[in-house]
């Protein structure tokens, strides 16, 4: 049923994109979280979906082309620092997997669909940067994006008590229940945000945008806590360690924050705070039978040791069998976690490259961070480096840097 109407609404959208592109890409900050699914293939393992965004996505670049062509511009491709390790990252991406049909590692149907995946947020970041020329357009996609933070958190207190742990909107498994969802997605995207409204808290000119900052950072405390995703409080920590450490003003007030929080969340929201520590207590806790000892700590929770086993397989299995350019992408399945898994698709020359790439993206954050004098410039530097270390930490047990709702 939901087919119809997203062909009506991508048809609606190129109108819409072709008489002001601004539009459209406004447009799709608000349904990088608040689009529905579409079951269109299955492939062993797994059904292959796409979203709406998907489609205003590739629609968008599409008009973007005919644009350029129209007006002959040659501007799509804007020189930025990361656009390198970008193409060449890409490039790998597609080389090796397309060597893992050939040796059979891969099965091309599937490969085909997670590969566009991989990508579009690469599309999505070329885009942006060729459309976004002026202050003022930063300022109206930040307001979007504040707008569908604050929907995506209402969308997370209306389902307390109604689920084990919160999800986006339309994030649960199709066809399964709306009980279960993909928390960590969830976790790792209010990470992202989380981290820009500290920093922007920090620079911000006036005391209104300082409020306001501070206040959808404490707004989302709840949601991000009953995402109870173990992994996404592992990124939260360093996160805001790093903002306190960063931050060139307002410093004195993040500590006091941190210390007046550790001692009244307990008095102030019991439950929340025994959810989360029982959540985290859960990773050490079960069979004694299935367990696996890391640094002198003893996991017994299955997803935490399915997760180490992904280590496992990546130094003793993918590495020995597929060193150099791995199995291609798919080719060692869902792994749950990013690190092992780039190793076994892309092998260690992917795997390079990967590292590569973030380095890049954090170098130049830092760059901008300090080099330009300009409050927002600021907030967004340190903001997205901060953020980058957070979703850093959050990938050891997570595969962060291929979910599309995080990754836009």
């Amino acid at each position: 049923p939901l087919f119809p109407l997203g062909v009506a609404a991508v048809i609606l959208f190129v109108f819409v994109s072709f008489r002001n592109i601004e539009h459209g890409l406004i447009i799709l900050v608000f349904s990088m979280l608040l689009s529905p699914e579409l079951k269109i293939a299955k492939v062993p393992g797994r059904d292959v979906v796409i979203r709406f965004d998907d489609l205003i996505l590739i629609s968008l670049f599409v008009v973007r082309l005919t644009q350029m062509a129209i007006k002959k511009e040659l501007g799509l491709f804007t020189k930025t620092p990361i656009n390198l390790p970008i193409f060449i990252y890409t490039l790998i991406c597609i080389l090796f997997t397309a060597r893992g049909i050939v040796i059979g590692t891969v099965v091309f149907k599937k490969a085909i669909f997670y590969l566009l995946k991989y990508t579009e947020y690469f599309m999505l970041f070329l885009i942006t940067v060729s459309i976004v020329k002026t202050k003022e357009e930063l300022i109206r996609l930040l307001i979007a994006a504040l707008i569908t933070f604050v929907i995506v958190c209402i969308h997370g207190y209306s389902l307390l008590g109604k689920v084990a742990r919160l999800y986006a909107p339309f994030d649960y498994t199709p066809g399964v229940a709306v009980t279960t969802g993909e928390s960590a997605t969830l976790g790792g995207y209010l990470l992202i945000v989380m981290s820009v409204l500290l920093a922007t808290f920090c620079y911000a000119p006036s005391a209104k945008i300082a409020i306001l900052s501070i206040g959808s950072f404490l707004f989302c405390l709840i949601p991000f806590a009953y995402t109870l995703s173990r992994a996404s409080f592992f990124g939260f920590v360093p996160m805001y360690l790093l903002t306190v450490i960063l931050s060139q003003k307002k410093k004195l007030a993040l500590t006091v924050g941190l210390v007046v929080g550790l001692f009244f969340a307990p008095i102030l929201f019991p439950k929340p705070v025994e959810d989360v520590k029982n959540r985290i207590q859960e990773t050490f806790a079960g069979s004694e039978e299935e367990k696996e000892v890391i640094l002198g700590f003893k996991i017994r929770e299955l997803s935490a040791i399915a997760r180490i086993k992904t280590w496992k397989n990546a130094f003793t299995k993918w590495i020995p069998q597929q060193p150099l350019m791995g199995f291609g992408v798919t080719g060692v399945g869902l792994g749950d976690t990013q690190f092992p898994l780039v190793i076994g698709e892309l092998g260690l020359i992917g795997f390079a490259c990967f590292l590569w790439l973030i380095f890049s993206v954090g170098k130049n954050a830092l760059k901008i961070f300090y080099t330009i004098d300009n409050w927002l410039a600021k907030a967004l530097s340190q903001g997205l480096f901060c953020a980058l270390i957070a979703l850093l930490f959050q990938s050891v047990a997570v595969n962060t840097f291929i979910i599309i709702r995080i990754m836009e």
